[in-house]
């Protein structure tokens, strides 16, 4: 079995109180992966906002509804965090109130060296910076006594299986884990051989897998593009088979699926998985 849910912006709801109304129609959705600066931009305008009791209160109102917040999404640049120290100002706040929100996990993808995608992230030395960027991230999750997930995607300097486990290996603090899409890792070379590609992940980060994704995606003019969980080539049976097999009861979200594709993708998750 798994744990299904949603990211919250992926829905239609401009405040709180309008996305848990928009829930209601999903009962077999029992948490989101929320970034409150993309979800409820009316009320999350920046840090500096942040207390206590605002985490509580989304936590509250989602707890009426039997929701709870499975991956706070804290999705920012990192690679910049260095030269734009207010960034991480941003995400180590977001951190503090990471269980005040009701979340055990705070995420985000390793970024880019530039704007956007650039070759120059999968140098060495992109990687290099990265590890010293999240063993300072890892540190001060360890010290507030939450898990940092960090999603691996092929653009990014964490662009593969190999590089994630090397990151693991070479920060050894026990809060940091990896958070897996692993259509995010899916190329024109490797996309008849997802199934060697799956297995691979989780033998060798499984013990460090906190959350899987779901999502599907298409070959468009030999590129990659995000599709809604069902409607793709991704080998779901395989990748649902694997992770109830390496992560039972794992907290799995729903990404790039709008609103009318939930109800196909909720059916298709239920006709493959197994209790």
């Amino acid at each position: 079995m798994i744990r299904l849910g949603v990211r919250g912006h992926d829905l239609p709801g401009k405040t709180l109180e309008e996305f848990v109304m928009t829930m209601e129609k999903y009962p077999k959705l029992s948490h989101i992966q929320c970034a409150p600066m993309k979800s409820f931009p009316n009320i999350f305008t920046g840090s500096d906002k942040l207390s206590p009791g605002l985490a509580l209160y989304v936590r509250e109102t989602l707890g009426k509804h039997n929701l709870s917040i499975s991956i706070l999404g804290c999705y920012l640049n990192i690679m910049q965090f260095e030269e734009k120290p207010e960034l991480k100002k941003t995400f180590f706040d977001y951190m503090l109130y990471t269980k005040a929100f009701g979340s055990e996990v705070i995420a985000t993808e390793t970024g880019s060296v530039g704007k956007g995608y650039t070759p120059d992230n999968f140098t060495e030395e992109a990687f290099q910076k990265a590890l010293r960027i999240i063993e300072e991230m890892a540190i001060q999750a360890e010290k507030t006594g939450v898990i940092l997930g960090i999603e691996p995607g092929i653009n990014h300097p964490l662009c593969s299986i190999e590089k994630a486990k090397r990151m693991l290996e070479a920060i050894p603090i026990n809060n940091l884990r990896i958070l897996l899409d692993i259509a995010n890792l899916i190329t024109p070379e490797n996309v008849d051989h997802q199934e060697e590609l799956i297995e691979e992940a989780f033998e060798k980060l499984g013990p460090w897998i906190c959350h899987c994704h779901l999502k599907d995606f298409v070959m468009e003019n030999g590129k990659i593009k995000a599709v809604p969980f069902g409607t793709g080539q991704l080998q779901i049976s395989k990748y649902l088979s694997t992770i109830q097999t390496y992560k039972p009861y794992c907290n799995c979200t729903f990404e790039a699926t709008k609103e009318d594709g939930i109800e196909h993708a909720i059916r298709i998750v239920e006709e493959l998985i197994t209790d």
